[in-house]
């Protein structure tokens, strides 16, 4: 009986022995002088761009990336086969430049995580200009700015369990739909606690456009555009939802300055400020839509500044608002008293309508 006992000791030591090794911090600086694979050996020894430790890293592995300016002509890619984490020492002092020849990101890796990085510049005929998220894994504390594609200008979500998470979306372009995030095929991605101001659609859904699913809460979605369409600042195109988020200073070249809801839900959003070339400054609900316990006021258009309601079978339901259509008498439409609406403080004044 001992000797077997001791027998499948020893087995277990040497299965022990054998199997996968512990996960590996890899450093990587742009300014480092001498290198050395597999760039383990603290910051001495720091590849000079991401993709070399990423190209010998193993599931797993944390790759620490010093600040510095990591110019790229291909882009970052995290396969398919490797867990990663990707993380900037500093809060986006870390700069990714594709140099607007190559798209800056790209992301396969199950559970992956990127953190702390400024993805700039890139540039791609498809989606997806500065991040692409293919796969359940976040995105967290990163600036994406100025990048470009045909669709989803600065981030692309397109995988069930896809998060982007306080990030700032900026000054990106996209020619269809998406000109700063998108989430598409009907993916339940994720954009949690994010800024999206100032990106531009040529076409549709300047600041985020949600083709199927996914959600959207807790953003600010500012000062974005739609130039020749709809959707300066949401699309929710059949699906989505649209939750605890701030929609402001938006435009679009025809309708829904501020919102374009086709199947969607909106709930506790307020949509202000919004302006639209033809109908809906604020809100277009559409198909079987949801809007409750929003404020959508303060928005400009010919006809019909703040809420158009294309639809009888769309749901809206104790809304602050005002519009030419009926609506059920759970709505009210006194102006909301913002606590100070020229500096943007959407809180509501004591005393607002809207309280409660």
């Amino acid at each position: 009986m001992c000797s077997c006992r001791a027998l499948g000791l020893a087995g277990l030591m040497g299965l022990w022995l054998v199997g996968p090794s512990f996960a590996a911090t890899r450093y990587v600086n742009v300014y480092n002088s001498a290198p050395v694979s597999p760039y383990t050996n603290y910051w001495g020894g720091a590849a000079t761009n991401i993709q070399q430790a990423i190209n010998v890293a193993v599931s797993g592995d944390e790759i620490l990336v010093a600040p510095g300016v990591y110019r790229i002509a291909t882009r970052i890619g995290i396969p398919q086969n490797k867990t990663l984490t990707l993380r900037s020492t500093e809060s986006r002092a870390a700069i990714i430049d594709a140099q607007r020849l190559c798209e800056g990101l790209f992301v396969e890796g199950v559970n992956s995580v990127v953190e702390g990085f400024t993805v700039r510049n890139g540039l791609t005929a498809s989606y997806g200009g500065g991040i692409t998220l293919l796969c359940a894994g976040v995105v967290r504390d990163c600036l994406v700015t100025g990048n470009q594609a045909w669709g989803a200008g600065g981030i692309l979500l397109q995988a069930d369990g896809a998060v982007v998470e306080n990030c700032t979306v900026q000054s990106n372009l996209a020619t269809y739909g998406g000109g700063g995030i998108a989430i598409y095929d009907a993916t339940a991605g994720q954009v949690k606690n994010c800024i999206v101001r100032g990106n531009i659609a040529s076409n549709f859904s300047g600041g985020i456009s949600l083709q199927g699913a996914g959600s959207v809460s807790n953003c600010w979605i500012v000062d974005n555009r739609a130039v020749l369409n709809d959707a300066g600042g949401v699309e929710l195109a059949n699906g989505g939802r649209l939750i605890n988020s701030v929609v402001a200073g938006n435009q679009a070249g025809r309708d829904a300055g501020g919102v374009k809801n086709s199947g969607g839900a909106v709930a506790q959003c307020t949509v202000v400020s919004n302006t639209a070339g033809r109908n809906s400054g604020g809100m277009f609900t559409y198909y079987l839509s949801t809007s409750v316990n929003s404020i959508v006021y303060f928005n400009m258009a010919p006809t019909n500044a703040n809420l158009y309601p294309h639809w009888e079978s769309n749901v809206i339901r104790n809304c602050c608002t005002t519009t030419n259509v009926n609506l059920d008498a759970s709505n009210f439409t006194n102006a909301p008293a913002f606590a100070d609406f020229a500096a943007r403080d959407f809180r509501l004044a004591a005393g607002s309508s809207c309280v409660d």
